[in-house]
């Protein structure tokens, strides 16, 4: 018998001539009031189909199942109220808990996430994708964002008392250069205050990065 609710519902839902389960349990994106899985189906026409009938009507006899919604686009079932109650009585009071992997966790502390959509699925290079580009974009976005308003602030006569330190404030200071002789001023302040732009978003960056779980 299956260790976990997932694994439980795959070979219930594996019968007759078939090789794989019919069914594939989701958790929701987030906690709904009304049901509290997602069954997908595993081949299209499902209604039309006799073997996936019925085991989905194996599914909804099990004890901890209180109910199957087929209405709508989406198959949902709500688990019973006692079997929900029963469990979390066992798993708090550390009886029920035995499982053959046991050992590798003994000992260690983990941070679980019930909760989340790929939850119960691999992960895939698509995620990795988003992760990457959502990243940079965001950043990017973020730093012209700062960029745009800093140079706003940079023409208006209200913002005379932080102009002097916004970031912008020297970036054509490049042409005193060009001048003879060279003008030092603007750019001895324009490079002191990219130095303190520097330190201070690498040490908030740092700061950031130093409460992460993975630091390596």
């Amino acid at each position: 018998m299956a260790n976990n609710l997932f694994d439980q519902l795959d070979e219930i839902s594996t019968g007759g001539d078939q090789e794989r389960p019919l069914w594939a349990a989701r958790a929701p994106y987030q906690p709904q009031d009304d049901y509290d899985l997602m069954l997908v189906p595993r081949l299209k026409g499902w209604q039309e189909d006799a073997a996936a009938i019925e085991a989905l009507g194996r599914i909804e006899r099990e004890p901890w199942v209180q109910s199957i919604e087929r209405d709508g686009k989406q198959v949902r079932a709500r688990l019973a109220n006692d079997w929900i109650e029963a469990t979390g009585v066992a798993l708090t009071s550390g009886e029920g808990a035995d499982s053959p992997h046991a050992d590798i966790a003994a000992g260690r502390r983990f941070a679980l996430n019930f909760w989340d959509a790929n939850s119960t699925k691999a992960l895939h290079i698509g995620h990795l994708r988003n992760l990457a580009l959502g990243n940079a974009l965001g950043s990017a976005l973020g730093a012209l964002a700062a960029l745009v308003a800093s140079e706003v602030l940079v023409t208006l006569n209200a913002a005379t008392v932080v102009q002097p330190y916004l970031p912008t404030r020297y970036w054509l200071a490049w042409i005193d250069f060009f001048r003879q002789p060279v003008f030092w001023r603007d750019i001895q302040r324009g490079f002191g205050i990219q130095a303190v732009y520097v330190v201070v978003f690498l040490a908030a960056a740092w700061a950031n990065f130093s409460t992460k779980d993975i630091t390596t």
